[in-house]
């Protein structure tokens, strides 16, 4: 349950069946008092993007460095491998709820593309 006034992230996959890129440009509910849209809102023509709850907060430094310091040019035996830092997906969430928000219940939410227009999901 997502209490009223909280907010809830979306999970769902956006399809752009079309022959030509789209894009998401705003959406809204009538269950929120607002909805956020965040990371990739670009569709191309016959793909797909996934909706996944909320973005992923970075990295925080280690109690006591800081994150802001350039590291040493000079590796050493326990430096761990640096890896790349995941691809910025996308993340639709429906803030200041309206109601309680209940599992196993339908909520519309209104996507406006920037070519397919309104889609009422």
């Amino acid at each position: 349950v997502y209490p009223r006034g909280a907010s809830a992230p979306m999970s769902m996959t956006i399809v752009n069946e079309g022959t030509e890129a789209d894009r998401l440009v705003s959406a809204s509910s009538p269950w929120a008092s607002s909805v956020t849209i965040s990371g990739v809102t670009e569709i191309p023509a016959g793909r797909s993007i996934v909706v996944q709850g909320e973005a992923p907060e970075a990295p925080e430094a280690p109690e006591g460095e800081d994150a802001s310091a350039t590291p040493s040019a000079t590796p050493t035996a326990e430096a761990a491998p640096v890896q790349a830092a995941p691809a910025e997906g996308t993340q639709i969430v429906l803030t200041g709820l309206l109601d309680d928000i209940r599992a196993g219940v339908s909520y519309d939410v209104v996507l406006v593309f920037e070519r397919a227009g309104e889609v009422r999901v």
